[in-house]
């Protein structure tokens, strides 16, 4: 009888042994691999991650950036951040100024929302459970449907504007439900107060993600740019200018060309005239050269002595 007992409490301790191992095996996978239930997708300036074992918020977030069950996430000002589940049923956008937090459990998938907006896209799913919105003042839940949440405890209100499918909201302090489907919204204050009303396109948050650009500010400059009244004719006022400057440059060309045929005529009159004064300065020279030299002194005595013996003899 002993030996039974001993052996049945070995087989328990033995199967205590293993399922205690297995459980450590658990926690270390879950340790390694991390309880991962969504994913980064797309970001726009600084946001900040806060993991469950941290106690504050010291890791940048980044695109593809894995999000675990527990962590918090805190948008800074001029930034935006989109996330999506793994099972691809729930997209979020959140937009500046925003901290939350992400809870999971079997059947509920929570976001715990401190302040800030977000902007939700919950896709119906057979497996997904309920999903819930936390705030100060309010509880929403939704199983489909696309709506923005807009928590701000300063002033001590909760908006929440549905674009498709419906949204029940509670107020914590009064326990009032109100139900609301596409185009209404719901405001739920700290007072108890909770008030359904219709909604309209300017209030629902712009998701900086499918913002298209506009090109109209560009358009409409160039037309002014045209049609500006200081200048209206500006490239025909270029032309005229390039035709004006081409003018002169043929005018100047054809003065200089004119220039120079006067030039080329008045030439070789000039050269003519300095020829016959040079022929005329030689002769003069030849004429002194032929007076004053020795042939020409001799024939000057020459001719004296002659004419002084012709009238020598003419007057004996």
């Amino acid at each position: 009888m002993k030996y039974f007992k001993a052996k049945k409490s070995c087989i328990q301790f033995l199967r205590f042994r293993i399922s205690q191992n297995i459980i450590v095996f658990a926690l270390f996978l879950n340790l390694v691999m991390g309880n991962n239930i969504a994913v980064v997708k797309s970001l726009r300036g600084v946001s900040m991650i806060q993991r469950l074992e941290s106690n504050s918020f010291t890791e940048t977030a980044f695109i593809e950036s894995k999000l675990n069950n527990g962590d918090a996430l805190n948008i800074k000002k001029r930034a935006h951040l989109s996330l999506i589940y793994l099972d691809e049923t729930i997209i979020l956008t959140i937009l500046e100024d925003t901290r939350l937090e992400l809870v999971d459990t079997d059947n509920t998938r929570t976001i715990n929302v401190e302040y800030g907006t977000i902007l939700h896209n919950v896709k119906s799913h057979p497996e997904s459970g309920t999903f819930r919105i936390e705030t100060p003042f309010s509880v929403a839940t939704t199983r489909f449907g696309e709506f923005a949440a807009i928590v701000d405890p300063s002033n001590g209100a909760d908006h929440f504007i549905c674009q498709y499918g419906s949204l029940e909201v509670i107020n914590l302090f009064s326990g009032k439900l109100i139900q609301i489907g596409p185009e209404q919204k719901v405001v739920s204050n700290g007072l108890g107060e909770i008030i359904k009303a219709p909604s309209f396109a300017r209030e629902y948050p712009i998701n900086p993600d499918n913002e298209p650009i506009d090109f109209s500010v560009k358009k409409i400059d160039d037309e002014v740019f045209k049609d500006t009244v200081i200048f209206p004719d500006l490239e025909k006022k270029q032309e005229e200018i390039i035709l004006q400057d081409q003018s002169v440059d043929i005018l100047s060309e054809n003065n200089a060309a004119i220039v120079k045929e006067e030039d080329n005529v008045l030439v070789p009159e000039k050269i003519s005239n300095e020829t016959n004064e040079d022929d005329e300065a030689t002769d003069k020279k030849s004429l002194l050269s032929k007076i004053f030299s020795l042939n020409g002194i001799v024939k000057t005595i020459f001719r004296i002595i002659f004419v002084y013996t012709f009238l020598l003899g003419t007057s004996s």
